[in-house]
């Protein structure tokens, strides 16, 4: 991670092999829950919310792609060191992951206890993150 300094630093995100391992199982997540809703397309309720699917696969995708680019990264706290914006990479990809797994609980289930708890997990890393973030200010 290279920082430069002035009113908004340029910061350029390397490949990782965590990274990689992240955006391998979100892509993992995202090909598993499409191939089992195709191949089930008929089993599925009239009302099945495809475009919700599409919705939560394409953020996911974006999460993964925003990784790269942390100055696009919204936070309540200014990001000013390299460990502040490696949690916020690190915070983007989890959430990433959690959202890529949403495809997934619309295909398997209807219950909604396991979509709240999909939601609430995501705000609780966020939550737990901006602290972290808060933390590591120096």
């Amino acid at each position: 991670m290279k920082l430069t300094k002035g009113n908004r630093p340029a910061v350029k995100v390397s490949r990782t092999l965590e990274g990689t391992i992240f955006e391998i199982a979100v892509a993992a997540i995202l090909i598993i829950s499409w191939v089992y809703l195709i191949v089930n397309i008929d089993k599925l309720a009239s009302s099945f919310p495809f475009s919700q699917c599409v919705v939560t696969s394409a953020v996911a995708l974006c999460m993964m792609a925003a990784a790269y680019f942390p100055n696009s990264i919204n936070m309540p706290v200014r990001i000013e060191t390299p460990r502040q914006y490696s949690l916020a990479i690190r915070m983007i990809r989890i959430v990433g992951v959690i959202l890529s797994l949403m495809p997934a609980a619309m295909v398997i289930s209807d219950d909604m206890v396991l979509h709240i708890v999909l939601i609430s997990s995501m705000f609780i890393v966020i939550i737990i993150f901006g602290v972290l973030i808060y933390r590591a200010k120096g």
